[in-house]
């Protein structure tokens, strides 16, 4: 479905080593991840680096494309989203490639929204007036991420709990409506941040993170074995306001501030 690294620390370090040099980095996984096939629709990195974000999409497989290697080389930063795609819904082209960049805001997604027209057509349905979702690429992933982002600004002040809160009764509504026969195609694994924090949900795809003193960095699978991955749980978020403050929360412990998609 795709596959994706992320790096948040208190100093800005290059990752050519997760990138490129590990027994399973993320150029490892675009060749043949731990479902057996490859990553092959495109990667992508978003270094944040001094309130600068840097970002660069290829639509070639990263296994192939010694500027993946360069890239990894050369570029760093105190955070990093890394992403090599394999597609579910769009075609092969840029818009269609993560990570996404909206402003100050960062996602990057591992999933799949099954019969996705009816499902954009019923979010759709719950916006303001004639408000409408606008995005550049023909993907699942993007509306998702900007659907999000709707929501946040219509809370004029939103911190990390106001943000997971609105992300939650998406989810809810999502998962809602998804027929039966439907739900073990759904997969939400994805990662958000605006640079103040970081913010991760696992839905039927792997997940793990390793944290440092002075650092996190998340993954769809474990980079190496020199290093202790913990797994996220199946249906919990993973939530950090900081580098060196991680949090993991389920679904269910997320109480809701008050029903966001009925204002």
């Amino acid at each position: 479905m795709c596959r994706f690294f992320a790096y948040w620390g208190t100093e800005s370090r290059n990752l050519n080593y997760w990138l490129v040099e590990a027994e399973n980095s993320l150029l490892q996984q675009s060749r043949n991840d731990e479902s057996n096939r490859p990553n092959p629709d495109g990667w992508g990195f978003a270094f944040r680096n001094n309130g600068q974000i840097y970002l660069v999409k290829k639509v070639v497989p990263a296994y192939e494309d010694e500027d993946f290697i360069i890239s990894a080389q050369e570029l760093r930063g105190e955070m990093a989203f890394a992403h090599v795609r394999r597609k579910s819904q769009g075609d092969t082209k840029v818009h269609n490639t993560h990570p996404f960049l909206h402003e100050e805001w960062l996602f990057m997604h591992n999933g799949n929204i099954p019969n996705f027209p009816r499902c954009k057509q019923e979010l759709t349905q719950l916006l303001h007036g004639n408000d409408q979702i606008f995005t550049k690429g023909a993907t699942d992933s993007e509306f998702l991420f900007k659907y999000f982002i709707y929501w946040f600004r219509k809370k004029k002040s939103c911190d990390a709990d106001c943000i997971l809160s609105i992300i939650n009764e998406i989810l809810v509504h999502i998962i809602a409506i998804t027929p039966q026969k439907d739900f073990p195609q759904l997969a939400l694994n994805f990662l958000l941040s605006n640079g103040h924090y970081l913010i991760g949900f696992r839905l039927h795809r792997g997940l793990y993170f390793l944290q440092e003193k002075d650092a996190v960095y998340i993954a769809s699978e474990p980079i190496d074995r020199a290093h202790h991955w913990k797994e996220v749980p199946e249906n919990h978020f993973l939530i950090c306001q900081s580098p060196t403050q991680l949090e993991l929360k389920s679904r269910e412990e997320v109480i809701p501030r008050e029903h966001l998609l009925t204002v």
